[in-house]
């Protein structure tokens, strides 16, 4: 109607008019096919007007959606295969699947079949029945496509359509159809695979009438997102639907990451020819699709949309996420110039983020002439802290700001700058007046200083002006033996500038109460500042700014406030010093304005020292060994032995060594060494055998009593022998007896207090240690004939007590085993009643239980046996809180993955086989897709 001029079909007077919803139809294809363009002003109705490709496609007497193809495939030099391809889209599938002989007919199709297009598929289809055509007779042929399990009366059709259409084309003044293949010897499926240039051609062909039908692989819930905001799924017949093995579907993602072995990439991007709907929607006779073909062939049906734009410091541009949708499919999300988009966002962006937090690397001379300027005007600004001013970032956004437009990458800068630097040679340069206005501050220098003075030094304090930044404020930079002089008061007190806006800070601190008694609170501040500035020089600056305060509230206005009140109300940041520690070449070692911090790099610098001091002076080793260090003892003649002592001083760093007890063949030693770590190291072996030196009298006693284990008699037959079970726990008790952690400092008599509280416990410990093993052993046995045990049980005893179990357990933990192994019973008796639950619970048991061969799990050991009590028998109790979460903490503690990471519960197994269902039979033709597999 539009080619003819016949008007609007919404106006014209049909008998029967169309429903208004065909009407939206048939325009909507028409300008997804791009036949169909809008045209209007502004305000007016938009008037729908054919374009070139309206009026080709008006002169084709054939559906809108193949004469879109067979002009893409003009173009695309693939005429003769779209063609044919169109021709069988427009008839129903040719080849037959009958269900009694589906398995031979799957067979008999798999020699047509493409591996990436069902399109090709047809056309492989087409080949060999036509190469078959000239040779066969017509009862060979019908016998062929039997074979084949090919419909003769659809091929014939398929033959007709195709006929037709090669007559349209003909009389267009086509000579002859071009041919994709045109060049290749043979067109298997090697030549003809995704990303070849036949296949290329002849799927943008067919891709320009179906440019609704395309969907993407969704990787989190499987299936394909298609246009429209539709969910569909492929059809079982086509190539690329990916089939069941072993009853189970292997996961898109899976099989996208090439785990599964022999698994088919699934496609990322189809076209289809159709979307029908039965039970869901499925996707049929699909193809494997390049997003970018879709891009390209639906630009006027793209809607972009334009987000989260950035600063890219490396491409020295700003750049914006630009998604571009077709129908609400996303095809591609890629960074796109914002200058293009929005011009004046990106300029104030590019000011922001290249200019004024310095992060372009192009040697602009103006920036090297800003960075000085502003370094200056922020030193004047931190002395005078002028709230009145605006932050100096502001400042230089709105410098940059009045003097750019539309610049939004550094080669637009570097183009403009060369264009304006001949007529302007201090274009972009700016000076302090830019930055501060006319009425710039003047700091006092008395109240502001350059230094800070110190035992007869003076230390440079340094200013900066970056607000919110760590270097804010005022910083004192020290070497590692002047920050050893430094104290808190000395930092308090170092600038006077900001005495009278400390001292507001701590008054605006006070509970109300105290509060209402100082108001106004600026004056106040400014009068009691210069009373504090006359206390520290009668004080020798002896007392911290909150001391000094509270004494001066204390005696001038009768407050009693305590210093403590402030301490977790600190200054701001800008009004505290900043230390920098420097060494020697000027390294940084650390920056903090917490002097404690400073204090604990100190200490790793004088272990570095004391180093340094045995290697180049060892003499004073010699003198401090000959000092401290004993020989081998028997008993405790050490004294008090101090953490660490002085061995010299380096460049007024003092160099430290560190007392240690040594075990030895003849006694006990005391050593020095160079670190305290070391020291840690041997103290604990040093102090179990000063231990073991002293009770070797009641252990050899002990020793003797152990023979009571043959009392025991049958109960450790099966265990371990007799005397191998002795000699086990005469070594847990002598680990016990000689624990170091006994001795709670290394002093004689905290020794003497250890030991006689190791002799009164084995006083009589041999029969209540004799009760405790025939209680676990008596345990053990009953669990080992338990009529009704649960699959792990034999386990988890061999775990628990094992033949070595009095070497490998703490002595302590013995006393426990008797409730763990009750813990076990207790499982055995129950796990009838809900085996899956029981099954769940050991899984979560074992997860933690599987941690246990990694190093350092002692604690771990013992912490899941309790939680095992608590999951399996909660009524005995824990000998603590145990919980997952607790389990977990404690994993991440020592560096292991967390359980749930680590693995995931095995699955749950049926104690019977679920016994066979019989299909329903088929009552609708929605019922078909049951027929394939899942």
């Amino acid at each position: 109607m539009k080619a003819f001029g016949l008007g609007d079909i919404e106006r014209f007077p049909f008998i029967n008019m169309p429903a208004a919803k065909s009407i939206r139809a048939g325009y909507a294809l028409l300008e997804e096919l791009g036949a169909l363009g809008e045209e209007g002003d502004a305000g007016a109705p938009a008037l729908r007007e054919l374009t070139a490709i309206g009026r080709e496609l008006a002169r084709l007497p054939v559906d809108p959606t193949v004469g879109r193809m067979i002009l893409q495939a003009r173009t695309e030099k693939a005429l003769r295969e779209v063609l044919v391809i169109a021709a069988g889209l427009s008839i129903q599938d040719p080849r037959e699947r009958p269900l009694d002989k589906q398995a031979a007919a799957d067979a008999a199709h798999r020699r047509f079949a493409h591996p990436d297009s069902d399109f090709l598929t047809l056309l492989n289809v087409w080949e060999a029945y036509h190469d078959e055509f000239e040779n066969l007779s017509q009862a060979k042929l019908r016998r062929f496509c039997r074979e084949h399990f090919l419909s003769y009366t659809r091929m014939r059709e398929w033959r007709d359509i195709h006929a037709q259409l090669a007559e349209v084309v003909q009389a267009r003044g086509e000579k002859g159809p071009a041919s994709a293949f045109h060049g290749l010897k043979e067109t298997d499926a090697k030549a003809t695979a995704f990303g070849t240039p036949p296949y290329r051609a002849i799927h943008r062909a067919i891709l320009a009438g179906l440019l609704g039908n395309i969907a993407q692989l969704d990787e989190e819930k499987g299936g394909y997102k298609a246009t429209h905001d539709r969910k569909v799924n492929l059809f079982p017949g086509s190539v690329l639907f990916e089939k069941r093995e072993g009853g189970r579907r292997p996961s898109s993602t899976k099989a996208a990451e090439g785990t599964l072995p022999g698994a088919k990439r699934p496609a990322k991007w189809i076209m289809t020819a159709e979307i029908m709907e039965t039970t869901r929607l499925y996707a049929r006779t699909c193809a494997r699709l390049d997003p970018a073909w879709a891009l390209e062939l639906g630009a006027h049906l793209i809607k972009a949309a334009h987000s989260e734009p950035f600063w890219d410091a490396e491409k020295g541009r700003v750049l914006v996420k630009r998604r571009s949708r077709l129908y609400g499919l996303e095809l591609e999300t890629r960074a796109v110039g914002y200058g293009r988009v929005n011009p004046a966002g990106a300029t104030e962006i590019f000011i922001r983020e290249g200019l004024v937090n310095d992060t372009i690397t192009w040697p602009f001379d103006f920036l090297a002439h800003n960075r000085r300027v502003r370094a200056e005007v922020e030193s004047l600004l931190t002395r005078s802290r002028d709230r009145g001013y605006l932050n100096l970032d502001e400042a230089v956004y709105r410098f940059y700001a009045a003097r750019l437009e539309k610049i939004s990458a550094v080669a637009e800068l570097v183009d403009l700058v060369r264009a304006r630097k001949p007529a302007e040679p201090h274009f972009l340069e700016m000076t302090a007046t830019d930055l501060q206005g006319d009425e710039a501050p003047v700091p006092d220098a008395a109240a502001f200083p350059a230094s800070l003075p110190l035992d007869n030094r003076a230390l440079p304090l340094n200013y900066a002006y970056k607000p919110g930044g760590s270097e804010d404020g005022v910083t004192l930079e020290v070497n590692v033996r002047e920050a050893e002089a430094l104290t808190p008061a000395a930092l308090d007190w170092a600038v006077p500038g900001h005495l009278e806006a400390k001292v507001e800070h701590y008054l605006r601190a006070l509970p109300k109460e105290l509060r209402r008694a100082f108001v106004p609170l600026a004056g106040t501040a400014q009068r009691i500042a210069g009373q504090l500035a006359v206390r520290d020089r009668l004080t020798a600056r002896r007392e911290t700014l909150p001391e000094a305060l509270a004494a001066q509230l204390r005696e001038a206005h009768r407050v009693a406030v305590d210093p403590a009140l402030w301490a977790d109300k600190p200054l701001p940041d800008f009004l505290r010093v900043r230390v920098r520690v420097l060494d020697d070449a000027g390294r940084e070692l650390a920056a903090s304005r917490e002097l404690s911090e400073i204090h604990a790099v100190l200490a790793r610098h004088r272990q570095a020292a004391s180093a340094t001091v045995a290697r180049e002076e060892p003499a004073a080793w010699r003198q401090a060994r000959a000092h401290w260090e004993k020989a081998e003892q028997a008993d405790w003649t050490f004294g008090e032995v101090p953490a660490q002592v002085q061995v010299a001083e380096q460049a007024g760093v003092p160099v430290l060594a560190y007392p240690g007890l040594v075990a030895e063949a003849r006694g006990v030693s005391l050593r020095l060494f160079k670190t305290a770590a070391e020291a840690q190291a041997v103290t604990p072996g040093g102090i179990a055998a000063l231990l073991e030196q002293q009770l070797r009298y009641d252990l050899g006693w002990l020793e003797r009593d152990l023979k009571a284990l043959r009392e025991l008699g049958p109960l450790v037959a099966t265990l371990a022998p007799i005397r191998e079970l002795q000699s086990q726990a005469l070594q847990a008790i002598r680990a016990w007896a000689c624990d170091p952690v006994r001795v709670g400092g290394l002093t004689a008599i905290a020794f003497a207090a250890a030991r006689d509280d190791a002799k009164a416990g084995l006083r009589g410990l041999v029969p209540r240690f004799v009760d405790l093993l025939r209680e676990i052993l008596e345990l053990r046995q009953t669990l080992l004939v338990h009529p009704q045990p649960y699959a792990e049980l034999a386990d988890d005893v061999v775990t628990l007590v094992p033949p070595d179990f009095l070497a490998r357990t703490p002595y302590r933990q013995l006393a426990h085993f008797p409730r763990y192994l009750k813990g076990l019973k207790l499982r055995a008796d129950r796990w009838r009643q809900n085996p899956a639950k029981d099954t769940e619970r050991a899984a979560l048991v074992e997860r933690y239980a599987r941690q246990l061969a990694r190093p350092g799990t002692a604690r771990l050991r013992w912490l899941v046996e309790e939680f095992r009590v608590s999951i399996f028998a909660q009524e005995l109790g824990t000998a603590e809180p145990v919980s997952a979460v607790k389990l977990d903490r404690l994993l991440a503690e020592t560096g292991a993955p967390s359980a749930k990471a680590a693995a995931e519960p095995p699955p749950v197994r049926p104690l019977t086989a679920a016994p066979a269902v019989k299909a329903p039979p088929l009552k609708s033709l929605g019922s078909l897709d049951r027929l394939f597999k899942k």
